[in-house]
């Protein structure tokens, strides 16, 4: 199993995707450094401006994303108490958040990509991985490791909509502080035709829950 997420502080996808209908990648991270937040933060190690590429959906459709990580930079533990999205145009009326929270990188994960199931599945040596996932309010992160954003999105009726980045509240030392995920995410709805799984989703889709406006793939 790759560990790049682990070993390079600037996270990117772990695989290409084979559905070509998905067509998510990162625009480039441009750094790992944070300069802090609203509130003057700078324990956590966030990457630098990134983003997801616009494709048809269709209306309705729900999707995870969990293309960036972060990680506590500091000596001291960090209790995250929110991460919210930062509205763009069209967020609230033409696409928006179900929810958002925290995916480990402990062993066993799924690759860094965009997903049709919840939890977030993949099938590898004849064995289904379910990404295990956690509530953002209360979630300790010690220090020097390294979580996942998980985003989970819907999109609503025909449009463009955009999500320009996630700000992340947390406690430490008995303060409270904000840091900004400047990661981008950007929806088309526009389609009739329903998203593919990829066959490892479909393989595996019984043990979670596949999200509304994906098939299985035409090869299945």
């Amino acid at each position: 199993m790759s560990r790049w997420s682990e070993l390079h502080p600037c996270v990117r996808p772990q695989r290409v995707l084979s559905r070509t209908v998905v067509s998510l990648a990162l625009l480039g991270l441009l750094g790992c450094d944070s300069t802090g937040g609203d509130a003057g933060g700078n324990a956590l190690d966030v990457p630098g401006r990134a983003g997801t590429t616009h494709r048809k959906v269709v209306p309705g459709l729900e999707e995870v994303v969990m293309m960036v990580t972060f990680a506590n930079r500091s000596d001291e533990p960090v209790t995250l108490k929110s991460i919210e999205p930062i509205p763009g145009k069209g967020f609230g009326e033409v696409g928006e958040v179900v929810r958002i929270e925290i995916a480990t990188r402990t062993p066993p994960f799924v690759v860094l990509s965009a997903f049709g199931t919840y939890p977030p599945v993949e099938r590898r040596r004849k064995r289904c991985i379910i990404q295990e996932t956690f509530a953002v309010d209360g979630y300790v992160l010690r220090p020097g490791e390294r979580v996942a954003l998980l985003v989970w999105w819907r999109a609503l009726k025909r449009g463009r909509f955009y999500i320009d980045g996630e700000r992340v509240t947390y406690e430490q030392d008995g303060r409270t502080y904000e840091q900004v995920i400047p990661f981008q995410i950007g929806g088309w709805v526009n389609t009739r035709r329903r998203q593919e799984l990829t066959g490892g989703e479909a393989r595996c889709a019984d043990f979670v829950r596949v999200l509304p406006g994906w098939r299985p793939p035409a090869s299945s």
